[in-house]
């Protein structure tokens, strides 16, 4: 009775981290959609604006959902080559800068992403944009660290994911 229990529990966390996960995403400040549709919605868009802006954010999570699985396989070989007897440490480094280029390539694709939008608004709507970020900024909802941001803490690395540096959390 217990382990039927159990199971249905397990399955809810799982779902519920993943869920959580996605929010945290936060792709171009804007992470999901009910939030870009009151962007959309507070920046006065025209239906080809709105079309513009959704096409380029659902382009950028795609893309970014790939960079993190290509960052979940390197993390993997990562962990293989750091548990052998006789670490190959010119192998491991070469992993490690790996992971940290595809990982600036995730912040590079949100700050392209973020021009590309701007591109799309006129000076009015380009204004009040700039209003809602840095405003979002300051309940901190942007990433920390972006272009044009305050840098992060030296403990913070800019990401939702697991600290690389830390093997246990790093390798899920």
């Amino acid at each position: 009775m217990k382990k039927m229990l159990l199971i249905p529990l397990t399955v809810a966390f799982l779902l519920a981290l993943t869920v959580s996960g996605d929010a945290v995403m936060g792709d171009m400040g804007f992470g999901q959609p009910h939030m870009m549709g009151r962007m959309m919605s507070m920046l006065g868009l025209d239906k080809d604006q709105a079309a513009a802006v959704a096409a380029i954010h659902f382009k950028t999570r795609k893309d970014v959902i790939k960079k993190r699985a290509e960052i979940d396989v390197a993390r993997i070989e990562l962990g293989e080559i750091v548990t052998k007897d006789v670490v190959d440490m010119k192998a491991a480094e070469a992993k490690i800068r790996q992971i940290e280029s595809i990982r600036s390539d995730i912040h590079m694709l949100h700050l392209k992403a973020r021009e590309d939008v701007k591109s799309k608004l006129t000076p009015q709507q380009k204004e009040q944009f700039k209003t809602m970020t840095e405003a979002r900024r300051m309940r901190g909802g942007m990433k920390m660290g972006m272009p044009g941001y305050p840098p992060p803490e030296a403990d913070d690395d800019m990401s939702d994911e697991p600290d690389d540096n830390d093997m246990g959390r790093g390798m899920r």
